[in-house]
């Protein structure tokens, strides 16, 4: 069968409320460790079985990868869906393994990692697993797997069978990304759905693509960006073949800038220079967000109308910031890939001529407080970077006094 993206309305709606208890295991695998743990699992009519397992942080920057595979038993298709400890949906899956089976893959994305004919390869594509205890939903064929309460309803279409249920668990290669890539984290984090949140681009260099993952069917993940040539920049996400997305551009305040939604008759996303090109080069949040995201103001007002053609925001909450998104998602939210051009990375933030945080600016009190925290005793309401004045990572160094004293004469980092 194949990889469903639809999930039924109405389950969603009726289920909507009342907390579920965790679920009855059929096996307890412990904590994982490096190898294969495998266990045969029977699934009756109507029925699903629930496995509990445990792992440690699976993600690139732990050097470690966790493959889920289903090998059915004669003539059976499988689906799985993995929830976590306190029974939020991660991700689930149908037709990724062998004959019919099924497959999750997390962490590393190298080595490639091969399975019996007819599977995907492992290669991370369903993200991090930050450290916990974690249930597997194992049903037959047409399951639905919903976001909250362990809540997984089978269907079966009259089957019955079973599965050999294999967790590999290893080891991955280094990370050694391209130097004009960003990944939403390398960790088992998530990047925010609001500006104070946003994973931010720093460095230096051009920035040519972003790679992220929808860690729930509602995930939405901001990026602070730097456009250096507003007249031909671009943002597309059309190398994203699982996910139906929504791009939306807001500017360091987080007004609304411009959006796009289904770009070509697909289901993918692309800005253009046709708006943020009037608006000229800076920092701005470049938001990806499953389709059926709808930005609004703190009052729950609409930054955009209805329409998906890139334009300034022209709903009643247009002229107000983000303050909160309006969700109704009923597509499978995975990895996403956005393919930019005329963006970069941005110059590390630098502290405020306010340095002392009192609401006056460049005074004596402000130079005393700096040249306090460079002697190690920052006061309470200092700038947060302390004496790392221009964000580098280094601190007290002459590089940050310097910068201070051209923020002071208001000039730039």
């Amino acid at each position: 069968m194949m990889h469903r993206a639809c999930f039924a309305v109405t389950l969603l709606a009726a289920c909507a409320g009342g907390a579920w208890a965790q679920p009855s295991v059929t096996a307890d695998m412990g904590l994982l460790g490096p190898g294969v743990a495998s266990v045969d699992l029977g699934i009756g009519f109507g029925t699903i079985a629930w496995v509990r397992f445990q792992v440690p942080e699976i993600s690139r920057c732990q050097h470690r990868y966790l493959d889920i595979v289903t090998e059915p038993f004669v003539a059976f298709d499988s689906e799985i869906g993995l929830y976590d400890s306190l029974g939020k949906r991660i991700s689930n899956d149908d037709d990724d393994g062998p004959d019919r089976g099924s497959a999750l893959t997390f962490g590393a994305i190298s080595p490639d990692r091969s399975y019996p004919a007819g599977s995907l390869p492992g290669n991370g594509r369903d993200g991090p697993l930050p450290a916990g205890t974690y249930y597997l939903a194992v049903a037959g064929f047409n399951a639905t797997f919903l976001d909250e309460d362990w809540l997984a309803i089978p269907d079966g279409e009259g089957q019955q069978g079973g599965v050999s249920l294999r967790f590999h668990l290893g080891a991955g290669d280094p990370v050694v990304d391209p130097a004009d890539e960003l990944w939403e984290s390398l960790c088992a984090g998530d990047a925010g759905r609001f500006p104070d949140g946003a994973v931010a681009a720093v460095g230096s260099g051009p920035l040519s693509v972003i790679r992220g993952f929808g860690q729930s069917r509602e995930d939405i993940d901001l990026f602070r960006i730097c456009i250096t040539d507003a007249a031909a920049f671009v943002a597309d996400t059309a190398g994203s073949v699982q996910m139906d997305t929504q791009l939306f551009l807001f500017d360091v305040t987080g007004h609304g800038v411009t959006l796009n939604d289904d770009f070509d008759s697909t289901v993918q996303s692309r800005l253009t220079a046709s708006v943020v090109g009037g608006l000229g080069n800076g920092s701005y949040f470049l938001a990806v967000a499953p389709q059926g995201s709808v930005p609004q103001d703190a009052s729950g007002q609409n930054l955009w109308g209805d329409g998906t053609g890139e334009r300034l925001p022209d709903g009643p909450g247009g002229a107000n910031p983000l303050g909160q998104w309006n969700n109704f998602v009923v597509n499978d939210n995975t990895w996403y890939v956005i393919t930019l051009q005329g963006a970069s990375f941005c110059p590390p933030p630098c502290g405020t001529a306010d340095f002392d945080g009192d609401g006056d600016t460049g005074t004596d009190a402000d130079i005393e407080a700096f040249f306090a925290c460079l002697a190690g005793s920052c006061c309470g309401t200092c700038y947060a970077g302390g004496a790392d004045f221009d964000g580098d990572g280094d601190t007290g160094t002459d590089a940050d006094i310097e910068s201070f004293f051209r923020v002071l004469a208001g000039s730039g980092c």
